[in-house]
């Protein structure tokens, strides 16, 4: 009976590439279409497969002979991580929600004609255009105007594959740099742009390292944490160059720099490793809850950080502000520490923490479960 098994599942292995579609490579993995053929057999739509890996990808104008001509409705939905897809010029309707919440996707058309679209093809619109919807549109220089005129509603989002786009990689418009849609693990930051959109490399897991020149004015802010970069998890190396009056990078970690605010953390990658020592100046630890938009704020889940030393200036460190960080041993927290949230210490399964003052001096702004339920050793 166990030789049958075995034999089964080895037939399931060997089967899998041709029952789950077109295999398109993307820098992470493989990134598979699903192809279906239409009633009279003579074209296919195509959707994703599943969750998409994160990468770029093209759709084939041609499957199996045959001309692919649609993309399903919702068939890339909720594809969050997808960083770039080429659209051919054979396909010729855009079916209703088909890349509803792709918000880190940027779209290349090659078609000069618009597609059909139904509703919200480019993601869902409930008060004119949202973070939900993908993050930018490139269509060829010719047919720029055409497609704002067939596509009312995302006109503020489509851009001209030469006058916008730079490099085949950035979209950039007076200043702004509005998406990154390559695939390079190092990326420098292009000249021309002095400030980068929240969300210009949203979710983007193929990026490494990071090079920021001195004319860099804005990061993209959000809810006082940078979200530029929100989701780019891999990133384990910044570079700030140090005339940019704006911003510094300590340990890969991006901070305000000191004028007449006190030093704030603006992002933390979950690709940092190894000790991380926060300056002198900082006041505060974000807190690590996620919000709507599903981006960990604070140190949350950095998970290869195993050392953390804070500043004699700190005073608060918010809720689940070290959540998740599994390989920390030990950390000593500041008698200048006031307030604690709830939690922020929460699944730093090896940490030993050590407070500067006595138990009986604890500020009532340490909140019930501060400690994530780690061994505290107070001063005597």
């Amino acid at each position: 009976m166990k030789k049958y098994a075995m034999a089964f599942m080895l037939a399931i292995v060997l089967l899998a590439p041709s029952l789950l579609g077109c295999g398109c490579r993307g820098k992470t993995g493989v990134v598979r279409f699903n192809f279906i053929l239409n009633e009279d057999e003579t074209e296919y739509s195509v959707q994703s497969q599943a969750s998409f890996a994160n990468g770029v990808a093209e759709i084939p104008a041609v499957h199996k002979g045959k001309p692919v001509t649609a993309i399903s409705g919702a068939g890339f939905k909720d594809a969050i991580a997808f960083i770039a897809l080429t659209v051919p010029e054979s396909i010729m309707k855009i079916s209703n929600e088909a890349f509803k919440n792709c918000e880190a996707l940027t779209l290349i058309f090659k078609g000069t004609e618009p597609a059909e679209i139904g509703d919200n093809s480019f993601g869902t619109n409930t008060s004119g255009l949202t973070d939900r919807m993908v993050k930018a549109i490139i269509v060829p220089d010719a047919a720029l105007e055409t497609y704002k005129t067939e596509w009312p509603k995302y006109a503020a989002r489509i851009y001209s594959a030469t006058a916008d786009a730079t490099d085949g990689k950035f979209i950039v418009r007076d200043g702004l740099l509005i998406s990154y849609y390559g695939k390079d693990a190092k990326v420098e930051i292009p000249a021309g742009a002095t400030e980068i959109a929240a969300n210009a490399f949203w979710n983007n897991e193929l990026l490494h390292e990071v090079d920021i020149h001195a004319g860099v004015e804005i990061l993209g802010l959000a809810d006082g944490q940078n979200h530029g970069f929100g989701g780019c998890r891999n990133i384990s190396k910044i570079t700030i160059n140090a005339a940019n009056p704006y911003y510094t990078v300590i340990d890969n970690v991006i901070y305000s720099k000191e004028t007449t605010e006190p030093v704030r953390i603006l992002f933390v990658s979950r690709g940092l490793t190894g000790k991380i020592a926060i300056p002198e100046g900082v006041t505060e630890i974000p807190e690590g809850d996620m919000p709507k938009n599903g981006i960990e704020k604070g140190f949350k889940n950095c998970e290869n950080i195993t050392e953390i030393i804070l500043p004699s200036t700190l005073t608060k460190i918010g809720s689940f502000a070290f959540e998740g960080c599994k390989k920390i041993k030990a950390i000593t927290i500041p008698a200048s520490v006031t307030a604690i949230g709830q939690d922020a210490f929460k699944g730093c399964r090896k940490l030993k923490i050590k407070a500067s003052i006595p138990e009986s001096e604890k500020p009532p702004a340490w909140a019930e479960g501060w400690d994530g339920n780690r061994p505290v050793e107070w001063l005597n």
